[in-house]
């Protein structure tokens, strides 16, 4: 009787000992999100002119991402692709070639794109940018990621925004579409790995269509304080 009362006792202090010891399980505050713009499929192109086939578009636009609600950060989540304010400045648009996707200069030009190919947004010059109308980092290829805070409970969006320049006339929309991912619980963003696209509406835009793919994928969680072992 003596040694098993002994024993029972010695039991209850080590579980007693090894909760204190352990404590609460915290869970992360936050979570950072990379967000990868994939691929750019044009299709449905139609914007005949007298120098470029009818399935060629001079092409410039951005790429954004970003949280909703307080404590979200969209700084540097847009990706400009040729200047929005003055897309043919200095650049061989009319009666010359155009720079390509591929092009190792001309970041600020706009791009010869047609449609049924297939552009890998890290192979072309782009800007890293909280706004459309400016650039805050250089042109460079490989540029397109993206880190986002993310808390638990918020959404995030994605959107992509590519219009034609026409010389003689008003430049037209042929990519223009957004998505939301969310609710964000913390189930799922502690493993989240998530490749999608998004495509045009069925009843497109003026000159042309689009599918942007992309990936959605959470490399580091943020804790207020360390997790006890």
């Amino acid at each position: 009787m003596l040694l098993a009362a002994t024993l029972t006792t010695a039991l209850s202090v080590v579980s007693f000992s090894g909760a204190a010891t352990a404590g609460p399980i915290l869970k992360p505050r936050y979570y950072s999100v990379e967000v990868t713009w994939e691929r750019y499929d044009p299709y449905d192109i139609d914007d005949c002119d007298v120098e470029h086939s009818c399935d060629t578009v001079e092409m410039y636009g951005s790429l954004s991402t970003h949280t909703d609600g307080e404590g979200s950060s969209s700084s540097g989540a847009v990706r400009n692709i040729a200047y929005w304010w003055q897309p043919a400045s200095g650049c061989a648009v009319a009666g010359g070639d155009l720079v390509g996707w591929e092009s190792e200069e001309g970041g600020k030009c706009v791009k010869a794109v047609s449609g049924s190919v297939d552009y890998y947004f890290r192979d072309v010059l782009m800007c890293g940018s909280d706004t459309y109308v400016h650039c805050d980092t250089p042109w460079q290829k490989k540029n397109n990621k993206a880190v986002l805070k993310v808390y638990p409970g918020r959404q995030i969006r994605l959107a992509a925004h590519f219009r034609d320049y026409d010389q003689l006339s008003a430049d037209e929309d042929i990519c223009q579409v957004s998505t939301w991912i969310g609710n964000l619980t913390h189930d799922t963003l502690k493993d989240l790995d998530h490749s999608s696209s998004m495509d045009t509406p069925s009843q497109g835009d003026p000159d042309g269509r689009c599918i942007i793919s992309y990936r959605l994928r959470t490399i580091k969680a943020h804790y207020e304080e360390p997790v006890a072992s």
